[in-house]
């Protein structure tokens, strides 16, 4: 496997948690039994997104229809994001007296946006979304699966053991200070200086070829 697509079937990507069905299995109006910090960061919704990052395949995000709440966070949690014109995203908790995507959402779009999002729960579309950087780009719907084809073959003919070592420093450098940052780079470099890909990619430039990765 070179790359991974997230997709949904149907009209959304992700609306979002089946609220009525928590209901159905905590009991309306019951607080949560037990319920602890340890617990929460336990569960699913804490645990998807940090998983991931840390995978090192290249992950690519099919957006069409609606992006809320936890669909949200799935686009932010994945590499590159391709959505539909008409698509719509949402940190949409707040409208159901909830509380999501508070450690993620700023990362992207500042403290100012985020919280405005945030707070009103209100939904940009995908143009909108592309220009705050919550997508990478923003097509019409009838160019959606071309486009998310062209990308993902692009990824998958692509260094992915070098993208893996990108993804790692990446992510875990941008909340790192300047000096840490640039060391989990040089780590980085090293990894990559003793894979099959890099190799590959500088005998490519040398011998003026395309390069063959074989994502090791």
């Amino acid at each position: 496997m070179r790359v991974i697509v997230l997709a949904g079937a149907g009209r959304a990507f992700c609306a979002g948690d089946d609220i009525k069905e928590g209901l159905s299995l905590g009991g309306a109006g019951r607080p949560p039994a037990a319920r602890t910090v340890a617990r929460d960061l336990r569960s699913n919704y804490f645990r998807f997104r940090d998983a991931l990052r840390s995978n090192p395949k290249p992950i690519l995000a099919r957006v069409q229809g609606y992006a809320y709440g936890a669909g949200l966070d799935l686009v932010l949690a994945s590499d590159i994001a391709i959505a539909a014109n008409d698509a719509k995203l949402a940190a949409a908790y707040v409208q159901h007296g909830m509380i999501g995507s508070t450690s993620i959402l700023p990362r992207y779009v500042g403290l100012k946006k985020a919280l405005e999002m945030l707070i009103t729960g209100e939904p940009v579309d995908a143009p909108e979304a592309e220009r705050l950087g919550l997508i990478n780009h923003a097509v019409p719907p009838e160019e959606l699966d071309g486009t998310v084809q062209a990308w993902a073959e692009k990824l998958a003919a692509g260094p992915t053991s070098l993208i893996a070592s990108i993804k790692f420093a990446a992510y875990r450098g941008v909340d790192l200070s300047f000096a840490d940052a640039l060391a989990l780079e040089a780590v980085a470099i090293g990894e990559a200086s003793r894979s099959e890909d890099q190799r590959e990619g500088r005998a490519a430039f040398v011998e003026k070829r395309p390069p063959r990765y074989a994502g090791r």
